[in-house]
């Protein structure tokens, strides 16, 4: 999605150095909706976790996208608790490149379910 074009996320359009390509598998029609983002630590705890996925259910019943980075963590419960009603994963290295390994099947449901995109070229790792 090119800099310009109608699906390219409108929020992001505004900021001054913005990504002149973005990769995108998936929904792309999730990046024009409301946008929430839940980010947080890597080493959550159990608790953490937990919150982070029912803060993200609640805030897509709200009619929210949940956008997150899908590290492990507070990131991939963000992702987990918003796949039904949608969630973009923005990754660091090539939108085909899954990171963390243990997110692979994660990564799976967002591409199915959800978008992944990247400022980054294809196969480029993180």
């Amino acid at each position: 999605v090119a800099f310009g074009e109608p699906a390219y996320p409108p929020l992001l359009a505004h900021i001054e150095d913005a990504p002149p390509l973005l990769a995108l598998l998936g929904h792309g029609g999730l990046l024009l909706r409301r946008t929430v983002a839940v980010v947080g630590a890597r080493n959550a705890t159990l608790g953490g976790r937990r919150f982070a996925r029912a803060l993200a259910a609640d805030l897509g019943s709200q009619d929210y996208v949940v956008v997150s980075g899908m590290a492990r963590g507070i990131d991939a419960a963000a992702h987990e608790g918003s796949l039904r009603s949608g969630t973009v994963a923005v990754l660091a290295g090539g939108a085909d490149v899954p990171y963390p390994p243990e997110n692979a099947t994660l990564y799976e449901k967002i591409r199915a379910q959800g978008a992944i995109i990247s400022e980054m070229a294809c196969g480029t790792g993180s």
